[in-house]
């Protein structure tokens, strides 16, 4: 049994601690900042009305009670009355590999295909669009896209490439660095000591013919 104990013990203390690597993201699902946003409130360029975001470009529209939410009791339209941008700095360590996730649905008032540009820092943007049958009720979708860190802060955003009003939704971003194989090695080590053991404790051959 002390053998067991020491070997995980080992190789528990090879596994690297994440939590400190992990990159939070303030107010993902967009329920803070303005007290009361009604049906829906629009918001434009450098506006920071909501807690922990920018619009960087174009407008957005905060939306409350004019269609239902992945999560929580807001979510965004990225094109308010054109084309917006929404930007938030986050802690990051360079090298790293992060995975950003987030759910997208569609502005039911118009119904065609509705896309966006998601960025990380210096990394090449990534097309995201939402084409799905587009209703009322919003059905939501979940997205998950890895980059690699270059900084020490990285911008996080996400930029409608539809024209005009009636953009993609999007609600409940969240920003982790992905768990390492770590479970993996734990099993491999654990298949190694029970078998280990096992050679221990079975008699040779020797014995056996005794």
């Amino acid at each position: 049994m002390k053998i067991v104990t020491r070997a995980v013990a080992l190789l528990l203390a090879a596994m690297p601690v994440t939590a400190a690597d992990a990159a939070v993201v303030i107010n993902g699902s967009f329920e803070q900042g303005l007290a009361s946003v009604g049906s829906f409130t629009t918001l434009g360029t450098n506006s920071t009305a909501i807690t922990g975001w920018r619009v960087t470009s174009g407008s957005v529209d905060i939306i409350g009670s004019y269609w239902n939410h992945s999560d929580g009791r807001r979510s965004l339209d990225l094109s308010g009355n054109q084309a917006g941008t929404i930007a938030q700095m986050i802690p990051t360590i360079a090298g790293k590999r992060y995975t950003v996730s987030f759910d997208i649905s569609s502005n039911p008032d118009r119904a065609f295909a509705k896309s966006m540009l998601v960025g990380f820092g210096t990394a090449t943007p990534v097309a995201v669009t939402f084409s799905s049958p587009i209703t009322r009720p919003l059905q939501w979708q979940t997205v998950s896209l890895r980059f690699v860190a270059d900084a020490p802060t990285t911008q996080l955003s996400f930029r409608s490439t539809t024209p005009g009003a009636w953009g993609m939704a999007l609600d409940n971003v969240s920003a982790v660095i992905p768990e390492p194989a770590t479970w993996t090695m734990l099993i491999t080590g654990f298949a190694f000591i029970g078998a280990s053991l096992r050679d221990r404790r079975a008699p040779s051959p020797a014995r056996a013919l005794a």
